[in-house]
């Protein structure tokens, strides 16, 4: 449905892809929240044309199965945070760290995902549980990790030509071990949401799974190291433990994006979330 020339209100998800299919141009317009924190003047700019997802139903869904949740793209932060025991602990720690609390009412969690300049801790949470995206355009539809999604654009990250997002599934699987941390912190100089998350699983007294994500600049993983931890017998070694600490050392020695003094704070949350399997 048009209103004007430059300001579209699409009604369903067929409609909004169908504008956007005519109008690659587009502005796709969820909560504004980001928006609104740019403007310094006294009158409210907006980009167009406009495509305003406030009348689509299907993107503001929740829904709920054995083994995952769904959310709707313009579902807010708060309304996922208020869902309860249901959304993974490092889905509600870092929906916590994001935005202020009365931003997080209008801030959706599509628009998070989307703003890939810097991104916001709850990527972190969401490349943490392995979330997927389901991306739409007016002929197919097709489902990313949030892990490649967030990659720079060289290797395949982000948006193809005339996409949007429309919900994500979020795993419900069982974590024993959860730790987040919050290291944003603009008087060191670095730049992005500096958000911690370390993920495992136990089973039988040995580590099953291990997964370290850290956001900021962009999107931080070292797999190799996570790799050496898989299958071992609790408690862990002394020896173990220095190896995994040094992989992680080397991994972010040559990162650019970094100041020294966050990545003294990485290594120190690293640190003290390997040595709660020491005892």
């Amino acid at each position: 449905m048009e209103s004007s020339k430059h300001i579209f209100y699409p009604d369903s998800v067929n409609e909004l892809l169908n504008d956007v299919d005519r109008n690659p141009d587009a502005t796709l317009f969820s909560g504004g929240a980001s928006w609104m924190q740019k403007q310094t003047g006294e009158l409210f700019f907006l980009p167009t044309p406009l495509v305003s997802l406030y009348g689509i139903a299907e993107l503001r869904r929740i829904t709920r199965t054995e083994r995952y949740l769904e959310i709707g793209a313009m579902v807010s932060l708060s309304r996922i945070a208020g869902l309860g025991k249901i959304v993974p602990e490092a889905l509600v720690l870092s929906l916590r760290s994001t935005q202020s609390l009365l931003l997080r009412n209008i801030t959706t969690i599509g628009g998070c995902i989307c703003r890939r300049s810097t991104p916001e801790p709850v990527i972190a949470g969401l490349v943490a549980l392995d979330a997927r995206y389901e991306l739409r355009r007016a002929a197919s539809s097709r489902w990313v990790s949030a892990a490649q999604f967030s990659s720079p654009p060289e290797k395949d990250g982000g948006f193809q030509a005339k996409e949007c997002l429309a919900r994500l599934r979020v795993p419900l699987e069982t974590w024993n071990y959860t730790l987040c941390r919050d290291f944003s912190a603009k008087e060191s100089g670095d730049t992005g949401n500096g958000f911690a998350v370390f993920l495992a699983r136990i089973q039988k007294d040995f580590l099953s799974e291990v997964r370290v994500i850290f956001s900021g600049a962009t999107i931080l993983r070292d797999r190799d190291s996570e790799l050496t931890l898989i299958n071992k017998k609790l408690p862990l070694d002394k020896k173990t433990i220095a190896n995994f600490l040094d992989l992680w050392r080397e991994y972010l020695s040559p990162i650019g994006d970094r100041s020294e003094f966050q990545k003294a704070k990485l290594l120190n949350f690293v640190d003290s979330a390997i040595h709660y399997f020491a005892y």
